[in-house]
């Protein structure tokens, strides 16, 4: 009984610390349809996209952590103003998102990234979006 209990207790303990976040919105972009976030025509067509939006009326929410050549990336989804897309973040910077590194991830899944500023580098022919700064909001 006392462990039934003590599952009980950790498991609504971990479930309310960890608010996900659910996509609501769609998007009828063919372009975003048609290719993955990885892809230069959906990275070049959110570029454009982006443009196109204020982002001060963006949410961006995290999904989840990945390593690609020992080097980390955060794939967001992108939401409002009429835009609903997802980027894949460069989080490489050794000074940014400790924290989030440091776990890879894990709990932050759903938690909504404030004042989000990135960069975009183009250099390699290809574009790569660069995290500078956010607030991550759990």
């Amino acid at each position: 009984m006392k462990h039934t209990i003590l599952f009980l207790c950790l498991a609504l303990l971990l479930t309310s610390c960890h608010h996900k976040h659910v996509v609501t919105c769609t998007t009828d972009d063919p372009i975003l349809l048609q290719y993955s976030p990885d892809d230069i025509q959906y990275k070049a067509e959110l570029i454009k996209q982006l443009n196109m939006h204020d982002r001060k009326k963006l949410h961006f929410y995290i999904e989840k952590y990945v390593e690609r050549a020992k080097k980390p990336f955060m794939f967001v989804s992108i939401e409002g103003d009429g835009l609903c897309a997802r980027m894949v973040l460069d989080i490489k910077n050794e000074n940014k998102l400790a924290d989030y590194k440091t776990v890879k991830g894990l709990t932050y899944n759903g938690a909504e990234i404030t004042a989000m500023q990135f960069g975009i580098d183009s250099s390699f022919g290809s574009y790569l979006f660069l995290f500078e700064e956010g607030v991550i909001v759990k």
